[in-house]
This record gives C-alpha cells, sequence and structure tokens, in this order.
C-alpha cells in the first residue's frame, strides 16, 4: 500500500478562534492508493489538523477513526482508532530540504518486545 501525503497548502480552512495557527485551522486530504500508479486512489478521506477524529478513514463500517495533530512545519502525528481505542500511531515527517519523506508507525496495544516499528522512508524522485 502507498500513501499520497499532500501536506497542507495555504487554502486552509477559516476557523474561528484558533489562536495557535494564526487564526487558521488546517486540514488535509490522505489519498491511499493499493496499486500505485493509478488513475485515483483507492479511498480517501479528508481531516482537520487538530485531533478531530474523523469517521471510516479505511473502510465504512468498521468502527475506525483517524486524528492528525501538527507537531511542526514538517511533521505531523497521525492516531488510528478502533472502537473508542488507540489502534495506531504513526509519525510523518519531511526532511528539510523536502527530499525525503519518512513515515514510523507502530501499535500503542500491542508493542513489538524488542522495541522495534515499522519505518519507512521515501525518496523524492
Amino acid at each position: 500500500m502507498t500513501s499520497n501525503l499532500q501536506l497542507p497548502t495555504p487554502k486552509a480552512i477559516r476557523c474561528r478562534d484558533n489562536k495557535l495557527l494564526g487564526g487558521w485551522e488546517l486540514a488535509i486530504r490522505h489519498d491511499i492508493y493499493d496499486v500505485y500508479p493509478a488513475d485515483k486512489p483507492s479511498r480517501s478521506y479528508a481531516v482537520k489538523l487538530n485531533g478531530t477524529p474523523a469517521a471510516d478513514p479505511h473502510a465504512p463500517g468498521i468502527g475506525e477513526t483517524i486524528s492528525w495533530w501538527p507537531i511542526n512545519r514538517s511533521t505531523m502525528f497521525r492516531e488510528v482508532g478502533l472502537n473508542g481505542a488507540p489502534s495506531q500511531r504513526t509519525i510523518y515527517a519531511v526532511s528539510a530540504d523536502g527530499k525525503v519523506f519518512t513515515s514510523q508507525s507502530w501499535s500503542p496495544t500491542n508493542p513489538n518486545p524488542k522495541g522495534m516499528s515499522n519505518l519507512m522512508y521515501f525518496d523524492r524522485q
């Protein structure tokens, strides 16, 4: 599975009272491709970058939610929940030069006994 993570653009959503982001609330659309390249994503969802859960990111009706938080200009934290409990956590980061994208995922409920996580990195081509 390949993810096409589209980082926030200046077309952010205006928020009435978000002081932390200077009055702007950011949102992203996450396109997920089971096979890439493809004409269109296998599934897609939009979510605000404020920790608000969005429903059914992977399939309707399975009880999943997803929340995203910005950590800094180039790093985001994502948490998937299943039936109200965290099931996956991921940190996404883009290098300062914009040439490397890193994704590190782990299970908060069933951690690897050796302290390992799923770490992937992608070079821009």
